[in-house]
């Protein structure tokens, strides 16, 4: 069986790396799946908690967490 971050192929002969973004996060998945929104991937095993001050807006997000933009809403 295919180990974590990796899914068996259309084969079932070879394994294939999780798309990034994706994840596998046991040992002999037939399919990635994507990771939710307000969490993120960086080693295609499992997906993570942004923390504090970041966030993600979509499915999938590989790498890393968005820093929030404050915008200034006062007027002079």
């Amino acid at each position: 069986s295919c180990p974590k971050g990796k899914k068996s192929g259309s084969d079932n002969l070879k394994c294939v790396t999780c798309a990034n973004g994706k994840v596998a996060s046991t040992a002999g998945k037939s399919s990635c799946e994507a990771c939710a929104i307000g969490k993120f991937t960086s080693d295609l095993e499992k997906c993570e908690l942004c923390v504090v001050g970041k966030y993600t807006n979509e499915e999938g997000t590989h790498g890393a967490c968005r820093d929030y933009q404050i915008y200034d809403t006062t007027y002079p």
